[in-house]
C-alpha cells in the first residue's frame, strides 16, 4: 500500500512538472511564433502585390531584421535548451526518481517514528496530570480521618519551598 501511494505520488508529481513546462515554457514559444507567422501571412493576402513590394521593402529594413534578432534568435535558443534539458532530463532522471524515493521514505519513516516515540510521552503526561489532579484534591479535602491526615501531612511542601514561592 506504501509502495503504490509512493508511486502514485511520483507519478502525479511527474504529470504535474509536464504541464508546467507545457504551459509556462512551450505554450508562450509557440503562441508567440504562431501570432508572428500569422501577421506575416495576412499582410501577404490582404496586400496587392504591388503594396506587398513597398511594404515588404520598408519593412525587411525597420520592422523584420530587429524582429527576426528580437523573436526568432531567442527563439531558437530556447528551443534548442529545452530539448537539451529534456535530454539531460532523461540521463539523469532516474537518478533523481531514487534520491527521491529515499527522500519519501525517509520522511515516511520520520513521522512514523515521531508518532511511535510520542504515544508514551502522551500516556505518561496524562498519568501524570491525572496523578497531579488526584493530589490537588487531596490537598484540598478536608482532613477527617488520621490516615488522610498523615497523607496531607506528607504531601504539605516544605518550609523552604513555601518562602522561595513568596
Amino acid at each position: 500500500m506504501e509502495a503504490e501511494t509512493t508511486t502514485t505520488t511520483i507519478r502525479s508529481g511527474r504529470e504535474e512538472h509536464l504541464r508546467q513546462r507545457r504551459n509556462q515554457i512551450v505554450a508562450p514559444l509557440v503562441i508567440m511564433a504562431a501570432v508572428t507567422l500569422l501577421g506575416i501571412i495576412v499582410m501577404v493576402i490582404g496586400f496587392s502585390s504591388r503594396q506587398v513590394a513597398i511594404v515588404a521593402n520598408c519593412l525587411s529594413v525597420i520592422i523584420l531584421l530587429p524582429a527576426v534578432l528580437i523573436c526568432f534568435v531567442p527563439l531558437v535558443v530556447m528551443l534548442g535548451l529545452t530539448f537539451a534539458t529534456a535530454l539531460g532530463y532523461g540521463k539523469v532522471g532516474s537518478v533523481l526518481s531514487s534520491l527521491r524515493n529515499a527522500a519519501l521514505r525517509g520522511h515516511i519513516l520520520t513521522l512514523r517514528a515521531s508518532k511511535v516515540i510520542a504515544r508514551p510521552v502522551i500516556a505518561f503526561n496524562q498519568r501524570f496530570a491525572s496523578m497531579e489532579a488526584a493530589v490537588q484534591r487531596i490537598r484540598n479535602k478536608p482532613s477527617t480521618t488520621s490516615a488522610t491526615a498523615s497523607t496531607s501531612v506528607a504531601l504539605v511542601p516544605l518550609k523552604e519551598e513555601t518562602h522561595d514561592a513568596e
